[in-house]
C-alpha cells in the first residue's frame, strides 16, 4: 500500500535553537527528539538540563504534524 502521509519515524534535526519570551524572560532550548507526533525539548538557558515534550494523539488531528514549522509554532505557543 502507498501512503503519502509524512513518517512518524525520527528525524534528527541539527541541534536546532529555539527561543522565546515568556513573562518577559528569554527561554531558549534545542530541540532534542522531533516527530510527526513526538517533540522533546532541552531548556539550554535560563537553566540547563530541563526536558520536556509534547506527544499528540494520531487521532486527536491526522494532519498535524511536529516536523514542520506550523507545528513547532503550535508547541512553542500552547
Amino acid at each position: 500500500m502507498n501512503s503519502t502521509s509524512q513518517s512518524d519515524s525520527t528525524i534528527d534535526p541539527p541541534i536546532e535553537t529555539i527561543q522565546f519570551y515568556y513573562n518577559g524572560i528569554q527561554i531558549i532550548g534545542k530541540i532534542i527528539i522531533q516527530t510527526k507526533q513526538d517533540l522533546v525539548v532541552e531548556m539550554t538557558s535560563p537553566y540547563k538540563g530541563f526536558k520536556t515534550g509534547l506527544h499528540k494523539p494520531h487521532f486527536a488531528d491526522p494532519r498535524s504534524s511536529y516536523l514542520d514549522e506550523e507545528g513547532l509554532d503550535y508547541a512553542i505557543t500552547n
